[in-house]
């Protein structure tokens, strides 16, 4: 969901103008949510008692997949943006940021996780101006400053993990809208592949009714 509002906002402001900063403000909880959501997913799996090397491999099965179809994106935008082509956007970063990211799933130490997350980001802006500047894009997300992100979110997982009893009472059954918000998760990769396209038909032919 987070995904389709970044996107929604994105596209709109491609053909609004001023909504890109809330595109990007939507962007960052979904880069939170990634850390968060690999939190949850290392916690499910040691209590699987699988052992690390087989959670390594999942680890990286689901790095590969996705960026699988970060590469189809490259080449399908090199067709028809060749000049603005995704060459490191959303699905890159995050095929990525899943490999970087598995020493810190070992650090149990959550204000070490903050410090480190915050530092990530401070480099990110330190380093921006003194790094030549990235080739235009239409989707562009930079390992610096957004990894920062993705580890603060794996501090939040584990915070998380720890108030998780007092928060949700023990029993609770989730209604229809969490049900229904699971089963987007669980669907995350399609919807992303698929929503897209469907949103650039939307507002295209909502710009061309309008006028």
């Amino acid at each position: 969901m987070g995904m389709i509002a970044y996107h929604f906002f994105f596209d709109l402001s491609f053909f609004t103008g001023p909504l890109f900063l809330l595109a990007r403000l939507t962007a960052m909880t979904f880069i939170l949510l990634t850390g968060i959501s690999t939190a949850l997913l290392f916690n499910q799996l040691v209590s699987m008692k699988i052992g690390y090397q087989k959670i390594l491999t999942v680890l990286i099965k689901r790095a590969g997949h996705i960026f699988i179809w970060a590469l189809i994106i490259t080449g399908i935008t090199y067709i028809l943006f060749p000049r603005e082509f995704i060459y490191f956007g959303i699905l890159h970063f995050i095929s990525v940021s899943l490999l970087l990211i598995i020493p810190f799933l070992f650090i149990k130490n959550r204000l070490l996780l903050f410090a480190l997350g915050l530092i990530f980001i401070y480099l990110g802006q330190v380093t921006k101006n003194s790094i030549a500047q990235a080739p235009p894009s239409l989707d562009y997300f930079p390992i610096f400053p957004w990894f920062g992100l993705v580890v603060l979110g794996l501090a939040v997982g584990r915070d998380y993990l720890r108030w998780r009893p007092l928060l949700i009472p023990i029993g609770y059954q989730p209604n229809r809208f969490f049900t229904f918000t699971s089963l987007l998760g669980r669907h995350s990769l399609s919807i992303y592949l698929a929503h897209q396209p469907i949103l650039i038909i939307f507002l295209t032919l909502y710009r061309q009714l309008s006028h």
